[in-house]
């Protein structure tokens, strides 16, 4: 990807919301949305209809508040918007399929992960620590 990719996100916990933040930030990436709930999530995909926002890479969980098939139904969305978006199932089930690429939470196995799901999609990496390798001893 040449661009800085446009990145939302629809996760109705919070704490991994902050688990995609932190990966994002050592990996130099920005979040341009997110979404904890189906009336936030309404509000992104509307943005999206109206041409204000065109994301490259939406990260959705399977249940935003309403059923396990929240994740399913908002891909199909967002892929009838934008066909060329890429979607990662940041979910706990690991025979979810409707993402172009799944990352399992909480997954111990080394390319089921967010880190792997964003380092393929972008090309960036992650980097274990923020620090500027210069200040490093």
């Amino acid at each position: 990807m040449n661009k800085e990719p446009i990145i939302i996100q629809f996760d109705e916990d919070e704490s991994f919301f902050t688990v995609v933040e932190l990966i994002c930030f050592n990996m130099g990436l920005k979040m341009s949305a997110t979404a904890k709930n189906i009336e936030q999530a309404r509000a992104i995909v509307k943005r999206i209809e109206t041409k204000q926002l065109n994301p490259d890479i939406a990260i959705i969980s399977d249940y935003l508040g309403n059923s396990f098939q929240d994740g399913s139904i908002l891909t199909k969305k967002l892929k009838s918007l934008n066909p060329n978006i890429k979607i990662i199932s940041y979910v706990t089930d690991p025979e979810t399929d409707w993402g172009d690429l799944l990352a399992l939470k909480g997954s111990k196995s080394a390319e089921k992960t967010m880190t792997m799901a964003l380092e393929e999609l972008t090309g960036k990496r992650f980097k274990a620590s923020n620090i500027p390798e210069s200040e490093v001893e």
